[in-house]
């Protein structure tokens, strides 16, 4: 009789903690495959530079994105895709 009390008990538990890690598995971030570079666009004397255009380019596939620096000379160009690492 215990037993069986133990295995209702299990019946009912176990659809609801699935349901509920369901739930939060499907709100999981998944990874990005991009990176981010940013920096100060500075001239010689180190002044920073405002409004400067800062291009990148992937010299594997030669696509080329571009910003344009903010006032305090920071500019942030974010979902580069990676080039090929030299094992190819």
């Amino acid at each position: 009789m215990l037993v069986r009390k133990f295995q209702r008990k299990i019946s009912i538990l176990m659809p609801m903690f699935f349901a509920i890690g369901t739930f939060f598995a499907s709100h999981a971030y998944a990874q990005i495959s991009g990176a981010t570079l940013s920096g100060t666009v500075t001239d010689a004397s180190g002044a920073v530079v405002p409004q400067a255009a800062v291009s990148i380019k992937n010299v594997a596939t030669g696509i080329e994105r571009g910003n344009t620096s903010n006032a305090a000379g920071f500019y942030s160009v974010p979902n580069l895709l990676p080039g090929p690492t030299g094992t190819e």
